[in-house]
């Protein structure tokens, strides 16, 4: 069996006056306080009575080039922005003696401004193992739709297989049922398990997940072993420019998290019923994709271009790590070359062959959609906070339809920074109000969505990036305030009838207030302080929004509850003195 040493403290960095310093791992920071050299060292001794025969160094989120010495001998060199990278170090392991490595790395800047370094782990195991390495997944699984139900196929890659030696294939249903077992010849590590009435994941709906083993054995004892859940599912592209989900249409709707995303994130997600993620990380987290397969939600990864071939090489990695999440549909890219593109996506459906590829263009820049080669096509847009600036999108959008009827669109909203605190007497003004910023994202919706070649539309980012800066997320940036739009969105991705009012002053000196609501519900109800408002109807402002007017106010604390076939929604409103009324 394996044995994992997690190397994260009691790094040697040298000082220039000859002493050195203690480091301890993960560390992230911005570029600028980066050293141009990081030269890290360790001392180690592995008993001589060591079980493992081979061992690996591996190293996790590194942002930079590194060189690999044990004992002053050159181990590995190579480069890397976000993928662990895995390295055979068995030749160069003396059991019983002490030993240095040193890590020498030249930082180089992440997209998002940082340099990182993850943790370093020596991992021993027997000669003859499960794959440990850049370029070999232990287990690959292969679903295949058949007439009869699904062929799951299961392929290990064994290091120094040894024919004298079992591999046992174990398959466990969703309920944790054993289904069947299989053996096979380390040589030829394969098995195939027919199902003729698979659990299968639907997302949002139900999100199975099967888990397979592969147990080495040698005379009857295991020796090394390795397992991962996968689902089974049908997700392609359809011709008319939509995506099914096991033959139902999906409407894919994506919010942008910001980083590797948070526990707070997962939720507000799952609160919004809202079915792709989209990740702007450069090291994905595997717990965060775990509890995405668990909930249904599918993943978005945005690829970072560095101009560097070892680009291709890392993003070969990923996608070999990703291939096993049912939740990871889609992986994206931003250059404009077009061999760039067509090697990127030829890399991803190499590696990951469920993942479908999405190409970056401006909405303006014509001349790069007629080279479009990826499956979806990412147009990012601006809308001017001018009044004719919705019209001028919308004629774009229109243009561009015209010019390319048999393309895949993705849009994605720069959407205004806006306060969470400020109420406009009318929306019609760009004046970063709660009121104008659930207006844009209604406005652009209405735009986009109707079209049937939208086959993914971005919220934009979830959260503000800070309390001071970038706040044009749908929650703050401390995710424990939503904002209006968040809940317009809601009322557009619930299944269920739902409905929320949005925000009001705390404090108004008005007799009466226009209370504005998200809904998707075919019968509202509003009651102020207990009493039943049956002769105001809401108002249509637009799909899923509505507006009760001039509700009167009684003086001080006024309790307003809306309420509908499956929900209900209170707020409290105070009616203050004004100085311009005796009354």
């Amino acid at each position: 069996m394996r044995n994992i040493r997690n190397w994260t403290e009691n790094w040697k960095q040298p000082l220039f006056d000859d002493g050195e310093k203690n480091l301890s791992l993960p560390i992230e920071t911005p570029f600028a306080d980066a050293p141009e050299t990081l030269t890290l060292t360790r001392e180690f001794r592995l008993p001589a009575d060591e079980k493992a025969s081979a061992f690996y160094l591996e190293i996790r989120a590194l942002s930079g080039r590194c060189r690999i010495e044990i004992d002053g001998a050159p181990v590995r060199e190579f480069r890397s922005v976000f993928a662990p990278h895995i390295t055979d170090v068995t030749a160069f392991i003396k059991k019983g003696e002490a030993q240095t490595l040193t890590l020498t790395i030249t930082p180089e800047a992440r997209p998002d401004g940082l340099f990182i370094l993850g943790g370093v782990s020596l991992i021993g195991t027997g000669l003859s193992h499960f794959a440990l390495s850049d370029e070999k997944a232990p287990l690959a699984v292969r679903t295949v739709f058949t007439d009869a139900g699904v062929t799951v196929r299961l392929h290990a890659e064994i290091e120094n297989p040894n024919n004298y030696d079992v591999l046992l294939f174990r398959l466990t249903s969703p309920e944790g049922i054993l289904i069947d077992v299989k053996s096979a010849r380390p040589t030829d590590a394969n098995a195939a398990f027919d199902l003729p009435a698979p659990m299968l994941w639907e997302g949002l709906h139900a999100a199975y997940l099967y888990k397979a083993e592969v147990l080495l054995q040698r005379d009857s004892e295991m020796i090394d072993m390795t397992q991962c859940a996968f689902g089974i599912r049908d997700f392609r592209a359809e011709p008319g420019g939509f995506f099914t989900l096991n033959g139902i249409k999906l409407p894919l709707n994506v919010l942008l998290l910001r980083g590797s995303g948070t526990a707070a994130d997962i939720g507000c997600l799952t609160a919004l019923d809202a079915n792709l993620a989209g990740l702007t990380s450069f090291s994905p987290d595997e717990d965060l994709l775990d509890r995405c397969d668990s909930l249904g939600i599918l993943v978005f990864f945005k690829f970072p271009e560095t101009g560097d071939d070892a680009d291709f090489e890392e993003l070969a990695i990923l996608t070999r790590l990703l291939a096993r999440h049912p939740s990871a549909a889609f992986m994206a890219y931003e250059s404009r070359d077009p061999a760039y593109g067509k090697k990127f996506c030829a890399t991803v459906k190499n590696n990951a062959q469920y993942m479908y590829t999405v190409g970056g263009c401006d909405i303006l820049e014509e001349d790069t959609l007629s080279d479009a080669i990826p499956d979806v096509l990412l147009l990012n847009y601006a809308v001017s906070p001018e009044k004719n600036g919705f019209t001028e999108l919308q004629s774009r959008f229109e243009a561009v339809l015209e010019a390319h009827p048999n393309y895949r669109f993705a849009v994605f909203p720069k959407a205004p920074e806006c306060f969470t605190d400020r109420h406009s007497v009318g929306a019609a003004r760009p004046d970063c109000s709660q009121e104008y910023f659930s207006m844009w994202h209604a406005r652009v919706w209405e735009i986009f969505s109707t079209h049937k070649n939208t086959a993914c539309y971005f919220t934009g980012f979830l959260s503000d990036e800070s309390p001071k800066k970038d706040r044009s997320g749908l929650v703050t940036a401390d995710r424990a305030e939503q904002k209006d739009a968040f809940w317009f969105y809601k009322s557009r991705f619930s299944a269920a009838p739902y409905c929320k009012l949005a925000s009001l002053p705390a404090s108004v000196t008005g007799k009466t207030v226009d209370v504005k609501c998200y809904t998707n519900a075919l019968r509202l109800k509003l009651l102020v302080n207990g009493k039943e408002k049956k002769r105001r109807l809401p108002v249509r402002l637009s799909e899923n929004v509505y507006v009760f007017e001039k509700i009167k106010l009684k003086r001080k604390k006024n309790v307003i509850e809306l309420s509908c076939d499956n929900g209900a929604d209170t707020t409290e409103v105070f009616r203050s003195k004004s100085r311009l009324s005796k009354k």
